[in-house]
């Protein structure tokens, strides 16, 4: 008896070990299938702004599963060369989990389920497999292109209520987006030519072009002069006539 006690406090404390802190467990996962919301929107200071035209795609990229209330996500064949390990995850940890998750996916040319958000901001993904699942933006028009584009993040399907420890199989994410300031680009100054050239037609700013470079007081001098001459010639005609 003493033997079998001892064996049953053993086998006891084996198993509770295992299991981890009750307070911690999840139920069994019920169904095969979920449904993620991603709502886009802008939040300024209280003035929120639905961001519809947001391109967005979902992708598998890890399975999960529940065994004794433990929750275990194993990376799909693919993305195993990552390493990546989902336990404990803090949320810089997802971030750069899925930014290599981003770049296998876009080295590889794996393509998912791609919804682009409606007049509410919303793209609704439905009948997902549960796991866990990449979410990325391929593209953006309408109100999506005055804001900058989503980094790719993780979302579980279904998603698990901390509180409650229940399962959550309608997930919400909403994504972080920043506002674009765009600027008009800077228009130089016309540049200033210098010409010895006169303009266009043989005319110049200061009137009509003569050929002749002379000034005015030049001119004055040569008409008086040309007056005087004109003056002796005369004269001297008159006294021959009188004499």
């Amino acid at each position: 008896m003493a033997v079998l006690t001892s064996m049953l406090i053993l086998l006891s404390a084996g198993t509770a070990s295992a299991a981890g802190d009750e307070s911690d467990l999840m139920p069994a996962l019920e169904g095969s299938a979920g449904t993620a919301k991603i709502i886009c929107q802008y939040d300024d200071n209280g003035a929120v702004t639905k961001i519809d035209g947001v391109q967005l795609e979902m992708i598998k990229v890890a399975d999960v599963s529940v065994n004794n209330g433990c929750v275990t996500y194993t990376l799909l064949p693919e993305y195993q060369g990552t390493g990546i390990d989902f336990d404990d995850m803090t949320a810089d940890e997802s971030n750069k989990a899925a930014a290599d998750l981003y770049s296998v996916k876009e080295s590889k040319g794996y393509t998912g389920t791609q919804v682009t958000t409606d007049n509410d901001g919303k793209a609704v993904f439905t009948d997902l497999p549960y796991g866990m699942y990449l979410v990325s933006q391929t593209g953006k028009e309408g109100t999506a292109t005055g804001y900058e584009k989503v980094e790719p993040f993780l979302v579980m399907v279904p998603g698990a209520d901390p509180a409650s420890h229940e399962w959550i199989y309608d997930v919400t994410a909403e994504p972080k987006l920043e506002i674009v300031k765009t600027t008009p680009p800077e228009t130089e100054p016309p540049k200033e030519t210098t010409s010895n050239e006169p303009p266009s037609g043989g005319k110049t700013g200061n009137g009509p072009k003569t050929g002749d470079e002379a000034s005015l007081p030049e001119w004055a001098g040569m008409i008086l002069m040309s007056s005087a001459v004109i003056f002796l010639v005369l004269r001297g005609r008159k006294k021959k006539e009188n004499s």
